[in-house]
């Protein structure tokens, strides 16, 4: 007989689901890897408080789970983007900073139109910045960012 936490751990490695959630709507890494399972793993093998350690973390899937069960989470990778993409979703705001971003956007706000045709700058496009960001869903994150960086904003 399974136990409730066996059955959740079974569960999560037969799922088909697609790879979404917490950690995988700021940045599309390619290895991507299922929040189900690392959540589903990381609470039947440890205890709030305890130490995750992810030695190839990738897009930092395990980190962010980890922070969001209330694990500490230490995570490494020889992969410089992996590296970046972990540290951007597992740091925290300070209040400054948010009210920063906040300011930042009141600022851009005024000029930046979704309806208005996107200047685009191919070199930009061409070193990779929008390759993955270009989905149905984050096509108006694309089309800001490509106003804003033909704007030079902030």
């Amino acid at each position: 007989m399974t136990t409730p936490v066996g059955q959740a751990f079974v569960d999560a490695v037969r799922s088909r689901e697609r790879v979404g959630g917490l950690s995988h709507s700021f940045y599309r890494y390619p290895a991507r890897f299922s929040p189900l399972f690392a959540r589903v793993a990381i609470s039947a093998f440890s205890n709030p408080g305890d130490v995750v350690l992810d030695p190839f973390m990738g897009g930092g899937t395990t980190l962010v789970e980890a922070r969001a069960a209330g694990r500490l989470a230490i995570g490494t990778d020889i992969n410089s983007l992996a590296v970046f993409v972990s540290k951007v979703k597992t740091t925290a705001l300070s209040n400054h900073d948010i009210e920063e971003v906040g300011a930042w956007v009141e600022a851009l706000s005024s000029g930046l139109n979704l309806h208005r045709p996107a200047e685009r700058d191919t070199a930009w496009m061409n070193r990779g910045y929008q390759k993955n960001i270009s989905t149905r869903k984050t096509w108006p994150i694309r089309k800001l960012l490509v106003h804003c960086h033909a704007s030079k904003c902030g």
